[in-house]
């Protein structure tokens, strides 16, 4: 049976990015396009918004725990091939 780590500290809810980096010395101008998938836009609409359930998540705990918890297989390969395909289908339409 695998154990939780009990010496686990949960990383802060909200923006956790790393602080931009300084633009280089060079005076010429450079430009570049980033497009985010949809999944990746509602996380970052998200962001300081996201509701944390800690209820949920210390029920998913116990139920880790105790052995219970059953991850369904299906859903989880069902959403990574969509993450997958908007993946795939924005670097088709980049330019």
């Amino acid at each position: 049976m695998m154990k939780i780590d009990t010496n686990f500290k949960p990383l802060p809810v909200g923006n956790t990015a790393p602080p931009p980096a300084k633009p280089a010395a060079s005076p010429a101008t450079q430009s570049a396009e980033v497009r985010l998938s949809e999944a990746a836009a509602r996380l970052s609409a998200n962001d300081d918004t996201a509701p944390v359930n800690r209820a949920k998540i210390e029920e998913i705990k116990e139920a880790i725990s105790a052995g219970k918890f059953r991850v369904n297989a299906e859903a989880v390969a069902d959403e990574l091939i969509a993450t997958s395909r908007q993946l795939i289908e924005s670097q088709h339409k980049a330019p």
